[in-house]
């Protein structure tokens, strides 16, 4: 006789036939449920263990009706699941109440929404206000009716105090110098002005950091880690260190770091995503082991409303069909923030799903449009002797990426009358329609229509938005794209962990004035 067990907001567990002592076979039909079940093939049929995987399934949030079904036999009894999924909900935007100007969570209108998803985006919010130094922050979560079938998410957090980081000190056998170990310190560094925020994850790093850096200058006995953190008003963290010998020669002498930058950029023009490089010490012999290559398979966006697909991906330097370069894809996101209508996307937004059979990556890029509408109230960056405006500004986003303006400018008299081409003072209304610099548009963009101006003047701005923009990437390089690589490193009895920083460009400092002055130009 075969039983019917139906389940809804309460769960009824009622048993129609006899119990089977073993469970010959277990079915989901309407997808897979992607969390443990207790219900198992070989184990003694229990109706009281799948109630609790009922339970289990309904806590999900991904369905909205569930029956099983069991189905006696002569050699046991078949379980079948039947999930009814429920119709995803969609999310209009984040609120944050109350608000929390350093926890912003960034997620596509319109993306699909329910309990685990919620769940998940409350359990972000509360990684990032610890890893803020709220160390005992909690983030509770409640979705909200909007319209239709449209929902918010509203985020509750409760932070705490904030502890901050005193100092860093260092003890035991160094061997190498205190300054060079706190040039080491990425997230624990305390300077004159700056004292940053307290998080276990955050001292983790850096310990990790040292590690790397004893390894890189020869120290491969080099042990290091956290001896104590005194908790007052601030914490006073104390790492100790016993060095060893150092070898040599080292990693750092003999450029390994950068020979195996060069070969990984050479490995991701061919598409290949996995290269992990490995170091034998102390004959600091080098191994590689490389993944498959890829090709890109489908590009596509998330979040779009009031931008065209066609738009944005002009804005990319990686093709379908070509290999799957990350050097290029991370060159692409830079370009979507340079063109400015997008909250900040980074690598965390480019999902990558790869097909090992075919080789083939399809990429998803979720982008999140800024508000329509905005204020702002800037003033000169610098002197405001060279040129510099004071402007409080009204602005709305147009169709096709222009933006439509009313401004007020107060403008101050000039040391180098050649970089001003507006009046030397006094108060300018100006109502104006723009269209930002988009790296995908060029020359049709980096528009500015403003009357009041002149069409000097505006012949003069578009020409210096187009000289900026274009020759400050080139003076750029590729500082910011190039992620640090670890390296795993394999002696007599132990491994460890470093990790081969990007090198800066060449002539970085002389880049650095050059990219100061052209952006004074623009003043």
């Amino acid at each position: 006789m075969r039983s019917i067990l139906t389940f809804g907001v309460i769960f009824p567990l009622v048993l129609l036939g006899d119990s089977l002592p073993l469970i010959k076979s277990v079915r989901f039909v309407g997808g897979s449920p992607n969390v443990f079940v207790g219900t198992q093939v070989g184990r003694p049929y229990d109706t009281a263990v799948i109630h609790d995987d009922v339970k289990r399934l309904w806590r999900t949030g991904r369905y909205h009706d569930i029956r099983v079904e069991a189905d006696p036999g002569a050699d046991g009894t078949r379980i079948t699941f039947d999930l009814v999924a429920a119709h995803p909900r969609e999310l209009h935007k984040i609120l944050i109440a109350p608000n929390v100007g350093s926890m912003q969570i960034k997620l596509p209108e319109g993306s699909p929404i329910d309990q685990m998803s919620a769940r998940a985006i409350a359990r972000q919010a509360e990684e990032k206000l610890r890893a803020g130094g709220f160390s005992g922050a909690r983030v509770s979560y409640e979705i909200q009716p909007y319209a239709g079938n449209k929902v918010d998410l509203v985020l509750h957090p409760e932070m705490g105090d904030r502890l901050k980081i005193e100092s860093v000190r260092f003890a035991g056998d160094l061997g190498l110098t205190p300054d060079a170990l706190v040039r080491a310190l990425l997230q624990t560094r305390v300077r004159r002005l700056r004292h940053p925020a307290y998080s276990a994850d955050a001292v983790d790093s850096d310990i990790a950091r040292l590690r790397s850096l004893y390894i890189t200058n020869g120290y491969y006995d080099a042990r290091v880690h956290l001896d104590n953190v005194d908790i007052r008003k601030r914490a006073l963290i104390t790492i100790h260190i016993r060095s060893g010998e150092r070898s040599t020669p080292t990693p750092a002498e003999t450029g390994i770091c950068r020979s195996l930058l060069a070969e990984r950029r050479a490995a991701e023009k061919k598409g290949i995503l996995d290269f992990n490089p490995k170091l034998h010490v102390p004959d600091l012999s080098v191994s590689v082991d490389r993944g498959r290559p890829y090709r890109v398979g489908r590009i596509e966006f998330a979040g779009l409303h009031h931008f065209t697909d066609a738009s944005v991906r002009r804005n990319l330097v990686l093709d379908e069909a070509e290999p799957m370069d990350e050097h290029l894809l991370r060159k692409s996101l830079a370009r979507l923030n340079r063109a400015g209508i997008f909250e900040t996307v980074g690598a965390e937004d480019a999902h990558m799903t790869t097909n090992e059979q075919t080789g083939v990556a399809d990429i998803t890029i979720n982008l999140v449009e800024r508000k329509r509408g905005a204020w702002n109230l800037s003033g000169p960056v610098g002197p405001a002797s060279f040129a510099g405006p004071l402007e409080g500004s009204i602005s709305s986003r147009l169709l096709w990426g222009f933006t439509a303006s009313v401004s007020v400018i107060a403008f101050s008299h000039p040391l180098l009358p050649a970089l001003s081409i507006l009046p030397k003072a006094g108060l300018l209304p100006m109502a104006a329609v723009t269209r930002p610099y988009s790296p995908g548009e060029g020359w049709k963009s980096g528009l500015v229509i403003a009357p009041q101006l002149g069409w000097r003047a505006m012949g003069l701005a578009y020409g210096t938005t187009q000289i900026q923009q274009r020759i400050l990437p080139l003076l750029a390089g590729d500082s910011g794209l190039v992620p640090d690589l670890p390296v795993t490193v394999v002696g007599p009895g132990q491994e460890g962990l470093m990790i081969c920083e990007a090198p800066r460009p060449r002539m970085h400092a002389l880049r650095t004035a050059a990219s100061f002055a052209l952006r004074l130009l623009g003043r």
